[in-house]
């Protein structure tokens, strides 16, 4: 734990600016009003217009505060809008392709639906982060950085992560006897997928629960491996609080407590990768939280 508090204590030193902190934190406070109050009813291409919108801001917010809170240029200022170009790509080819979920609700039998268009979507979330920043990596990247981004684990340590999510537990199970929680999760809903294939009722829900686990690890990957440790070279440590920002607006959607909490995370997740140079930590800590979240919700539905 008391390398964890000297990552944090090194950031606030090398990157803390309150009224930089302020401004991103009143910007996305009111991008989550604006989003969640009186244009919650959004169509699902609004809905893409207006978070494609919010990404850029924060974008140009950010490269805009690297010069005027901090005063210092981006390093190699064309590589930086060069990936982050392509991050902005992939957060918006994932939100808004459905055009599978068409041809599933046409295509595939009623009672399957569900499972089909679930796993489905999953397996494109993952592509969608993994394929690009490992293409990247592959072909421009292997001589900076060895290892994918992140997946080092030099100055990694299980136990600190493991305390943590077990200090978060209580705090998980409160969350859990909200309704608003519980109109979210669990994220796996019942279906007829068993009855229908004849199977045990735990085979598709495992398969769900797999392949919700792997997307966590590659939304690591994109949030605190590539935007972190890659345009982490451009920005320094202000880039943790740019990839946070964007964590927050990636959670656009979900209930608002979620949603503003999602920058706090985000921001001691990105600390302990940019300096760790290690993923493994908020791989522990998102997977502990997401299967506890689900975990919580299903004992709550009995």
């Amino acid at each position: 734990m008391k390398k964890l508090f000297l990552y944090l204590k090194q950031f606030w030193q090398e990157a803390g600016n309150l009224p930089y902190l302020l401004m991103m934190g009143s910007w996305l406070a009111f991008v989550m009003w604006a989003f969640h109050l009186p244009f919650g009813h959004m169509s699902r291409q609004q809905g893409l217009i207006f978070q494609a919108t919010a990404y850029f801001i924060t974008i140009v917010l950010a490269a805009w505060g690297q010069r005027f809170f901090y005063a210092q240029a981006i390093q190699q200022r064309y590589l930086f809008w060069r990936w982050i170009t392509l991050a902005l790509a992939m957060l918006l080819i994932r939100k808004g392709f459905v055009y599978h979920r068409v041809w599933i609700k046409t295509q595939v039998p009623f009672s399957l639906q569900y499972i089909a268009e679930q796993l489905t979507v999953y397996s494109f979330r993952v592509l969608t982060f993994a394929l690009p920043v490992c293409l990247i990596w592959y072909f421009f990247d292997r001589k900076n950085e060895p290892r994918l981004y992140g997946f080092s684990t030099k100055n990694f340590s299980p136990l600190p992560y493991l305390l943590l999510l077990l200090s978060f537990a209580p705090f998980i199970y409160w969350a859990s006897t909200t309704p608003g929680f519980l109109l979210q999760y669990p994220m796996y809903k019942s279906n007829f997928a068993a009855a229908y294939l004849k199977i045990n009722a735990w085979i598709p829900m495992l398969s769900f629960e797999a392949l919700y686990g792997i997307d966590f690890v590659f939304v690591e990957v994109f949030f605190r491996g590539f935007l972190i440790i890659l345009i982490g070279r451009y920005l320094g440590p202000r880039a943790i609080i740019l990839a946070a920002s964007l964590y927050c607006l990636f959670h656009l959607g979900k209930p608002v407590a979620e949603t503003a909490s999602s920058f706090f995370g985000g921001m001691l997740l990105g600390i302990f990768s940019y300096y760790s140079r290690s993923i493994y930590g908020g791989i522990i800590l998102h997977l502990g939280v997401a299967y506890m979240m689900e975990l919580f919700a299903f004992w709550q539905e009995g």
